[in-house]
């Protein structure tokens, strides 16, 4: 639908089993996560089922259920989009976030499920009157909800415990210029492509018709019978960087069913993209915890780290650490690590999640959430700050 002459000329009316509300979304403050959400709500954008290594083109948030979640200080969200609760690479791919001052969540709002930094795809969560302030101003703000109607209907819909609410569609009006103008930014976005892949039957490892582009991901799925398929394997190419989340592709019988999708990158990523930790140092500092500087041996996978309580006086305490197998993820934009570091924070295990801004004088700069996990996994405690890169 078209108008203009619009205070917000980008709107997304949400049409749910408990009702209608419109979001106000805020393409000024946050133009790439707007208009990539709107390239998902009207179909235009082919994005990957993770779990089927298809990809798939339909308006991404119809027929949608509200996952509502409760958080600690009585505050709810309901989440929209992906199939579970694994975060939001559910399409394949994640894209950089607009994140900033002017794109911090707030009552009554429509943000990214995530908190990044720079892991943003498809999930969004709608906000109602109480937010986390623990939370605040680490989800991306895509817009508000400001009529008084419509926030009735997010408060209904958060309220509904036993009853499943589901989005029926989401209907985006908008001007003929700002369609132009978010067309023009979406082309800078990630593609997917089908590779094409030759498996040998019955040996150990699948070989590949071609080498993997760099700054690329690419995503299977195996079956034995073509009826029940798994998730196989996810591997990121970008110079010495060599990530897979699943062990390698492994024919277990006579016969192998794959399917597979590819995610290329463009090129303007290059100066983002780490081609290897090898030597590097990784420095985060973080709101409650300090700053920590790992510096990475030559083979990337462990190394020494230092704690300071400011970075102009000796470190306070300094241990060894390697990086465990498990939640290994990265993008031309993001990177995620498991650091095993017994001791450190109180912690034996540590997720952190980067994402990059800029480059400048051969330095990574951007920010990171750190997550700190007991021996049961349980997440007791995680932080936010900025993040840096560099060459040892």
């Amino acid at each position: 639908m078209l108008t203009s002459g619009k205070l917000f000329p980008v709107e997304a009316e949400f049409v749910t089993t408990r009702g209608s509300f419109t979001v106000d979304l805020h393409l000024s403050e946050a133009p790439l996560a707007v208009a990539h959400f709107v390239d998902l709500a009207e179909g235009e954008r082919l994005w990957i089922d993770t779990s089927l290594a298809i990809p798939r083109r339909f308006p991404y948030y119809n027929n949608r259920r509200v996952t509502v979640v409760e958080g600690s200080a009585g505050d709810r969200l309901g989440i929209i989009g992906g199939a579970d609760l694994m975060g939001d690479r559910e399409l394949g791919y994640v894209i950089p976030d607009d994140y900033g001052e002017r794109a911090a969540e707030c009552a009554y709002s429509l943000v990214m499920e995530s908190n990044g930094p720079n892991a943003n795809a498809g999930r969004v969560a709608i906000l109602g009157g109480i937010v986390r302030t623990e939370e605040r101003s680490h989800r991306l703000l895509l817009g508000r909800i400001i009529a008084q109607d419509d926030r009735e209907v997010i408060d209904q819909i958060l309220s509904a415990d036993n009853e499943e609410v589901l989005v029926k569609e989401v209907l985006i009006t908008q001007n003929e210029s700002e369609r132009t103008r978010m067309k023009e930014m979406l082309t800078g976005l990630p593609r997917v492509e089908f590779p094409v892949l030759h498996p040998r039957v019955a040996v150990e490892q699948i070989v590949f018709s071609s080498p993997q582009p760099s700054f690329s991901v690419f995503w299977s799925a195996q079956s034995d019978n073509l009826t029940i398929w798994r998730r196989a394997h996810r591997h990121y190419q970008a110079g010495n960087l060599d990530f897979s989340s699943f062990p390698p592709l492994v024919a277990n019988g006579p016969q192998m069913f794959l399917r597979s999708a590819l995610v290329i990158y463009p090129e303007s990523v290059a100066p983002l993209a780490i081609s290897t930790l090898s030597e590097q140092i990784l420095t985060v500092t973080s709101e409650d915890l300090g700053q920590i500087r790992y510096h990475f041996d030559g083979s990337g996978e462990s190394g020494d780290y230092e704690v300071f309580v400011s970075p102009d006086e000796p470190p306070v305490f300094v241990g060894e650490f390697s990086l465990g197998a498990e939640e290994r993820y990265a993008t031309p934009y993001s990177l995620t690590l498991t650091i095993l570091a017994p001791g450190l924070g109180g912690s034996a295990r540590q997720k952190i999640s980067l994402g990059w801004d800029e480059r400048q004088s051969g330095i990574l700069r951007g920010r990171h959430r750190t997550e700190l996990f007991g021996d049961a996994g349980q997440l007791f405690f995680a932080d936010w700050g900025g993040a840096e890169l560099a060459p040892n």
